[in-house]
């Protein structure tokens, strides 16, 4: 009697760990499906010591914080070749403040905001179109949209022209 209670305890146990690992699953692919932002890519031109034009397409100590949130984005990072950008939700309009090289730009990005049906089981995600880009000229000489749909594809949205 005891072997057969014993071997019931194992199927109940071994049912139980099949449904915790089956149902994480669901959420790490939403979490994965789910993330959206503008994508930008920094285009910093240089002289080398020919005067002839190099193009350097790595993000070195900058740092990126939304406008109203007390915490960086991307805090003095370094290597990086794109950053993305969160976008409001709720808000026609999201702005961020980036710093490279010790001066302060500030980006306006204006946009849409449309709920779209990924699944059942992961609902729905917010995707933009860009309407406008505002900014400052501290350090940054040009924006340049490349594509006006911020969606879960990641294709770069703008890129950020330096002039050094």
């Amino acid at each position: 009697m005891k072997h057969a209670s014993y071997s019931n305890i194992v199927v109940v146990l071994v049912v139980v760990l099949v449904a915790v690992f089956a149902s994480c699953q669901p959420d790490q692919v939403c979490r994965e499906t789910m993330e959206v932002g503008l994508v930008g890519e920094l285009k910093e031109t240089y002289y080398d010591k020919n005067q002839q034009p190099q193009l350097c397409t790595v993000w070195d100590s900058i740092t990126v914080q939304g406008i109203g949130n007390s915490e960086a984005l991307y805090a003095n990072s370094k290597y990086l070749t794109k950053i993305v950008l969160p976008l409001h939700t709720t808000m026609d309009s999201t702005q961020y403040t980036l710093t490279y090289h010790g001066l302060t730009d500030t980006l306006t990005i204006g946009h849409t905001h449309l709920l779209t049906f990924v699944s059942v089981e992961c609902g729905c995600v917010p995707e933009h179109d860009l309407i406008s880009i505002r900014h400052t000229h501290h350090w940054i000489d040009s924006v340049e949209v490349a594509t006006t749909a911020v969606n879960r594809l990641g294709e770069t949205n703008i890129y950020i022209r330096h002039l050094r």
